[in-house]
């Protein structure tokens, strides 16, 4: 259903993009309006239901979004990595479509803010696939010395601002995930164990849960909107939507919130629109200007 005339229908209406880019707008503006109100007044705004979840309400500093003295940017949701994960789903996407600098800018500064090392690295990820997309003329190479200045300056900087070090990039704990990875000392090809949830490091859950071959039959299934545009070769003059799911499936390698909302659906959003015609048809150079 996600794939049929009638959800082409809803991308090639005039108001869709429009519609998209200030529900983004908000978000980013929103969450960035969050960051600086918590710097300033030790606290940020809390309506139930709505920027957070009934049971955290008044509790909000108790969450795990601390990073030194600073909490991460959360925006509508009170949970940083959730922000971060569908921001990086989106980006390509959001950045094809966004006219505005100004927007660019804040866009790529609310995902630096969620102070997450695994949305740090998807931001570099977007950034090397820029580069290597360009690499055939001088742009790229402005963009790839610009990119290593920019991580040079930005990162001790956000360090120092957080009050932190550099042991917190070669944290060997992993955030308190790395006891998810002893499940690469025993693993099986069927796993016969309870369910257990999918936990931040998606691909060591699928291990535990389903076995070395549960864990091969759910990388087809999530590569399955890339395998699908590599196979179709008509469809491959994209706006670069398809990034986000690269980036996506990356990024499960550290934290993919898989099962937490909406993440899951913003990625079939994403894969949807990336498989539909209308992106086949509507092409969208990637630039950031």
């Amino acid at each position: 259903m996600c794939f049929n005339s009638a959800i082409d229908e809803i991308y090639n209406t005039p108001y869709y993009d429009k519609v998209f880019l200030w529900c983004l707008r908000f978000v980013i503006v929103f969450g960035l309006a969050l960051f600086v109100q918590k710097i300033l007044t030790g606290k940020i705004l809390e309506i139930p239901y709505l920027t957070v979840n009934i049971a955290d309400y008044g509790h909000i500093d108790e969450k795990f979004n601390l990073r030194g003295d600073l909490m991460k940017l959360t925006s509508t949701y009170n949970n940083g990595n959730i922000y971060g994960v569908c921001m990086l789903l989106l980006t390509p996407f959001y950045i094809a479509k966004e006219p505005k600098k100004i927007f660019k800018i804040l866009f790529f500064a609310a995902l630096a803010l969620t102070l997450s090392r695994t949305v740090w690295i998807g931001m570099i990820i977007f950034l090397l696939l820029i580069i290597i997309k360009n690499l055939k003329n001088i742009k790229g190479y402005i963009t790839l010395g610009l990119t290593v200045i920019g991580v040079i300056l930005i990162v001790p900087l956000l360090l120092k601002f957080m009050n932190l070090d550099l042991n917190f990039l070669t944290d060997k704990d992993l955030g308190g995930r790395a006891h998810q990875l002893s499940i690469l000392d025993n693993f099986t090809l069927f796993s016969a164990a309870k369910f257990q949830g999918i936990t931040e490091i998606v691909y060591a859950s699928m291990l535990t849960n389903f076995g070395l071959v549960g864990l091969i039959l759910f990388v087809i299934y999530i590569l399955s909107p890339l395998i699908t545009l590599y196979r179709y070769p008509q469809n491959r003059r994209l706006d670069n939507t398809h990034w986000g799911i690269l980036i996506y499936v990356i990024i499960c390698a550290s934290d993919g919130a898989m099962l937490l909302i909406p993440v899951m659906a913003f990625f079939w959003f994403l894969s949807s629109y990336t498989l539909s015609s209308t992106s086949a048809v509507k092409y969208l150079d990637l630039q950031i200007n």
